[in-house]
């Protein structure tokens, strides 16, 4: 885990600063739910700045493997028609993606 961590350095998150973005996962900031859990909205630093983030935070029903497949796959493509992965923070119990925010 911790070698697969590492390739992906770049795109890690504290999960302080998404804690800070999302007022602690307030229902307020929430705009979904999905298989992977709860998407909140949060304005957030990452490895391209600073923007409007959809943040998923790890619900039930994924594991690990999944967790490490999304990002996996996401890092590595671009395309106008896929929104892309800004981050990602593993830490303890948590498991959060980070994407850019595409209201609607």
């Amino acid at each position: 885990m911790d070698a697969f961590l590492q390739q992906f350095q770049h795109l890690q998150i504290q999960l302080e600063d998404i804690t800070s973005a999302t007022d602690n996962f307030n229902d307020d900031n929430c705009i979904g739910r999905g298989g992977f859990g709860k998407v909140y909205k949060g304005e957030l630093s990452h490895s391209k700045g600073r923007s409007m983030v959809a943040i998923k935070d790890r619900g039930h029903g994924q594991g690990i493997p999944e967790f490490l497949k999304e990002i996996t796959s996401l890092s590595h493509y671009s395309h106008e028609n896929l929104i892309s992965l800004l981050g990602f923070c593993y830490q303890g119990d948590k498991m959060i993606l980070v994407y850019d925010y595409a209201s609607r």
